[in-house]
């Protein structure tokens, strides 16, 4: 069982601030995570200063390397944030592509596209669908994954999934699915063979982001349904914090419980 942590989470920022990436804290995370018992990580690369993000330059990959070595935490994925700032259907592939390889370099599977904000693709339509496309089978490479990280209905997402053999997925969000009043349990049963990996946070029915446990997230159940589909992705703790290593240790010991580790 796979579980880790959305980076960041393990760096203390007097309140709860997630999208914001640790530069000058992202090679402690790693320590201290390898101290809590996570398994791996998942990078967060943003718009906002994304010159500086190691895992965009070879300096950074060679530090990225060491720390992975030294510690045995596996960079899982890259949370591609940066698009949710600079929409993806302005043929910013570039970045993409960089980023593709660089998770090669690293040993790194996914890589996940948040479609929310600037690249919210019913902003878009059918165009969005089509453009999405054309970037996928540009871009798409067999050592990694990509995966939508989307607010469509699973139908949809699985189905444009289902046009690639494979290295095109899901990232689900349990408390986001909860949030949004969708049956998450239901969702995991019909579609769960197009998700590849699963973030961890907890919503109220037409809430905001809750501790874990506090929401209406279904979590056990959850689990349960992704065990019979034989899931064999990670578990990314994107969950909420106010003192970010102590409810991170609270989130994860939550979810080890649960999951009976």
């Amino acid at each position: 069982m796979k579980i880790g942590f959305m980076q960041g989470r393990l760096t203390e920022k007097n309140g709860f601030f997630p999208q914001t990436f640790p530069q000058n804290e992202w090679e402690k995370e790693f320590e201290m995570a390898s101290t809590l018992g996570f398994s791996c990580m998942e990078w967060m690369f943003n718009a906002d200063g994304w010159e500086k993000n190691p895992i965009i330059t070879d300096e950074g990959i060679e530090a990225i390397l060491n720390r992975c070595e030294l510690t045995g935490i596996k960079v899982s994925g890259i949370c591609v944030n940066y698009y949710m700032k600079e929409s993806i259907y302005d043929d910013k592939t570039d970045i993409l592509s960089r980023l593709i390889n660089s998770a090669k370099k690293i040993g790194c599977k996914n890589i996940i596209l948040p479609l929310f904000e600037a690249s919210d693709i019913e902003t878009y339509g059918e165009d969005g669908f089509a453009i999405l496309e054309k970037i996928c089978n540009k871009v798409v490479d067999d050592e990694v994954q990509i995966l939508l990280e989307t607010d469509i209905s699973m139908e949809k997402a699985a189905e444009f999934c289902n046009r690639f053999s494979g290295n095109v997925g899901i990232c689900y969000d349990i408390g986001n699915a909860t949030g949004l009043g969708k049956d998450a349990v239901y969702e995991i049963e019909k579609y769960g063979q197009a998700i590849k990996n699963v973030h961890l946070k907890d919503k109220k029915k037409g809430g905001t982001t809750v501790l874990l446990g506090m929401g209406d997230a279904p979590f056990a159940e959850c689990f349960r349904q992704l065990e019979k589909i034989n899931y064999q992705g990670c578990f990314i703790l994107e969950s909420y914090y106010e003192k970010a290593v102590e409810d991170t240790k609270q989130n994860f010991e939550y979810i080890k419980d649960i999951l009976g580790l």
